[in-house]
């Protein structure tokens, strides 16, 4: 699932690249800073792919260092509940955390209202990557 935030190869470590997200701007601060615990690390090396177009977005990705590219294949828009529109490939040596699409859904549903803002920006256009979530 892309939500890939930020990434640079020079750039610094992101250690809080969830909490400071852009896809969960709606969120409180409360539940944002519950979230880093649910994630998990994954690296790439430069060429290898995240993932393809047509693979089942099962996690969303948060870069916390490294340049992914983005290639849209077909929609530019990043909509990535049940198939990749594009395909990630590692520019560099890319440093992600995941979270998986399961665990999002379990803390969602402990916490109705961060769902509702969530699903409420989502239809505003501020976060496709929750359509059909």
């Amino acid at each position: 699932m892309p939500c890939l935030q930020g990434g640079d190869a020079d750039a610094t470590f992101k250690t809080d690249c969830v909490k400071t997200s852009d896809v969960l701007k709606a969120c409180s601060e409360h539940f944002v800073t519950q979230l880093p615990a649910l994630v998990d690390g994954v690296a790439f090396w430069p060429g290898e792919n995240i993932y393809s177009q047509g693979d089942e977005g099962n996690f969303v990705y948060f870069v916390q260092a490294g340049r992914v590219r983005l290639k849209a294949l077909g929609r530019i828009q990043h909509e990535v509940v049940t198939d990749h529109t594009e395909t990630a490939v590692a520019e560099t040596q890319v440093w992600l955390r995941a979270l998986h699409r399961k665990l999002l859904r379990r803390a969602l549903q402990a916490f109705p209202e961060e769902e509702r803002s969530l699903l409420w920006s989502a239809s505003k256009g501020a976060g496709g990557i929750f359509e059909g979530f």
